[in-house]
């Protein structure tokens, strides 16, 4: 049975953007892209709210996304698609890491994944990076003071890790084309934008799976 991972952030996890709390399990990333795939392939998740790309998140703590993966990475493997969603939180004003910082981490990561594959002796996944969507000034209204000035940041960001996606040869899917924050955050999604964004990785993680 293939094996996908996904790693990421609120979005992963399942936050409503309308409601402040998590979506219903049928609205969930993961459940969207398992109900796609089927029951041949296994889609697991690991979310966390406030996790960055790297380093502490200067506004919560335990959520340094690169010093968590490792572990969490090898507790799964064999995995044969490895989908990371991150730079959000790394864009709110008590960590302010630029596009490029956020980008370079992801060499960080891929030398973890063949470290722990090369002892556990399977092969390195195959890679997707999805871009964070872009947070909507507009609507910043539970985190207008945490992401001041977050809309140019996540840009910077969301623009980088598709060129270092493109330019390492992994996959690269942009959730600024797919979908639109929604409700009283301008950062998380609807139920309906997360089933726009669950429906184009499942697309990508089926063109890669040939």
């Amino acid at each position: 049975m293939k094996r996908i991972l996904l790693y990421g952030d609120s979005i992963f996890w399942g936050m409503d953007g309308n409601s402040g709390m998590r979506h219903a399990p049928e609205d969930l990333v993961r459940t969207c892209v398992q109900d796609r795939l089927g029951n041949s392939l296994e889609v697991i998740v690991e979310g966390l709210r406030g996790r960055t790309m790297f380093g502490e998140n200067g506004s919560f703590p335990q959520r340094n996304g690169l010093e968590q993966f490792g572990p969490i990475f090898a507790s799964h493997i064999p995995v044969d698609i490895l989908v990371i969603m991150l730079g959000s939180n790394d864009a709110n004003v008590t960590t302010k890491h630029s596009g490029q910082e956020v980008a370079a981490a992801l060499d960080e990561y891929m030398k973890q994944v063949k470290d722990w594959c090369d002892f556990m002796k399977y092969e390195v996944p195959k890679i997707l990076v999805v871009a964070p969507p872009d947070v909507i000034t507009s609507e910043l209204v539970a985190f207008a003071e945490l992401f001041a000035g977050a809309a140019e940041r996540v840009t910077d960001i969301s623009d980088a890790l598709m060129q270092k996606a493109r330019e390492s040869g992994w996959g690269a899917l942009d959730a600024r084309e797919i979908c639109v924050s929604a409700g009283q955050d301008g950062i998380h999604l609807s139920a309906t934008e997360t089933r726009k964004l669950s429906d184009a990785i499942t697309e990508r993680l089926v063109e890669m799976l040939g």
